[in-house]
């Protein structure tokens, strides 16, 4: 079974990140497919170093990390590719 997880919050303001990424990687480790997508604010979450370590431990279960590539550039960040791969909304469109 496959789950996309959608947040949007970011990982500075907001517990329920935290929980979700949390859940997440407990369905992950029952060895559902998980993906996570950040949007807005929450696509802070792949360029902080403060979550790097939760995104990295999900990515080692074999989930995918997806960040919406018009938000990075939004915010000017900078994301690891290793980390997350940008996506764009009609490469969203296209989950399955």
């Amino acid at each position: 079974m496959k789950i996309l997880y959608v947040v949007y919050k970011s990982p500075l303001t907001s517990d329920p990140l935290r929980k979700a990424l949390a859940i997440a990687e407990r369905h992950a480790s029952s060895g559902f497919k998980v993906s996570i997508l950040l949007l807005a604010d929450a696509v802070i979450t792949a360029a902080s170093t403060i979550m790097r370590k939760q995104l990295e431990d999900l990515k080692r279960l074999g989930d995918q990390i997806y960040v919406l590539k018009d938000d990075v550039e939004a915010r000017s960040l900078l994301i690891d590719g290793t980390i997350a791969k940008q996506v764009s909304y009609s490469e969203i469109v296209e989950f399955n």
